[in-house]
């Protein structure tokens, strides 16, 4: 069991709209509010403007920092009575800053744990085709994502979420609900049963990037390429594949079988189209496509002649499979095994 002892402040790390949302609630119940973020993270787009200019225009201090164990103000900011909130933030919280806070930083997850530890958000989630929803409260620790955990919130998405953005969407809904029982919590002096994660559950998955990762595979079953585009649809650029000897950009998509199936020969040829979709080949179906743009946003489909063929090279898919992707505060570092 874990109780907040009437603290004073709150130090949301981290960006997102959930944070800023956070922040207000943390405002209305009488807490003094600050907010440290990396430069990665400090002009995420939140209602139409960066992240660090919408706070301090609310009159919210708002910290940059590449680190967060060295910065004075940040110093300044953490004592006892500091409780601290993270979302999604770009730093590994060490014990000297944890227990500046009197131990009690709380991340929010938005998946199971210890199940779902690590990153890559959603996507992991559509690939699986996984439609349960869980958002937890846990305790920072100095190792990733294994803290005792406080608040659970376990929830289905609906049908209608097919893209990591409408995922996301809906999930922060429910995160906000348990962010503010939360801080409610805390002002009532509610004293919070914890729970401890069992390591033999555990698994993790690594951080994803549609610039390294997001070439599709035309070897993989209808529903796998399916699962494949959408995981990699709004907000991120699309799974790419290559036409006439163009890379370009797939979204919006669907499986059909009114057309039957197709020899594997057949796989990636362009076989129907209109002034708003692709019907594309695959052993079990088609794969009908409604955007397929360029490195540029240029709609491509108007281009495309019927038979002509999609496919990735095998080099990006190697090389896909190769390459593993951390973001730092600054920004995204690459590895190739």
């Amino acid at each position: 069991m874990i109780s907040f002892d009437t603290p004073e402040r709150v130090v949301a790390y981290g960006a997102g709209e959930v944070l800023v949302e956070a922040v207000e609630t943390a405002r209305e119940l009488g807490f003094n509010v600050s907010v440290v973020t990396a430069p990665r993270q400090a002009n995420a787009d939140i209602e139409g403007e960066p992240m660090v200019d919408l706070l301090r225009s609310r009159g919210i201090e708002t910290v940059v920092t590449e680190d967060v164990t060295q910065n004075s103000r940040v110093n300044e900011l953490v004592g006892a009575h500091t409780v601290g909130l993270s979302f999604g933030a770009a730093w590994i919280f060490d014990d000297d800053l944890i227990n500046a806070h009197d131990g009690k930083i709380v991340n929010f997850h938005g998946s199971r744990l210890p199940q779902d530890r690590g990153g890559g958000g959603f996507s992991w989630r559509i690939l699986r085709d996984d439609p349960l929803g869980y958002s937890q409260a846990h305790l920072i620790t100095p190792t990733i994502d294994t803290g005792e955990i406080l608040i659970t919130n376990e929830y289905r998405f609906p049908e209608s979420c097919t893209t990591p953005a409408e995922y996301a969407t809906y999930a922060n809904k429910q995160e906000t609900e348990i962010v503010t029982e939360l801080l409610e919590g805390i002002v009532d002096g509610r004293t919070f049963e914890t729970t401890s994660q069992p390591e033999y559950l555990s698994s993790y998955w690594p951080r994803l990037s549609t610039e390294e990762h997001g070439y599709l595979d035309w070897e993989w079953s209808l529903e796998e390429i399916v699962q494949f585009i959408r995981a990699f649809s709004d907000p991120y650029e699309g799974a790419k594949t290559f036409v006439n000897g163009t890379e370009v950009r797939l979204k919006q998509c669907e499986s059909f079988q009114g057309d039957g199936t197709f020899h594997s020969f057949q796989t990636g040829v362009l076989y129907r189209k209109d002034d708003q979709r692709g019907y594309i080949a695959t052993p079990d179906g088609s794969l009908i496509v409604e955007s397929i743009v360029d490195e540029d946003g240029t709609d491509m489909l108007p281009t495309i002649a019927l038979g002509d063929r999609f496919y990735t090279p095998t080099e990006q898919l190697e090389q896909a499979k190769k390459t593993r992707v951390y973001f730092t505060p600054k920004g995204m570092r690459r590895e190739e095994y």
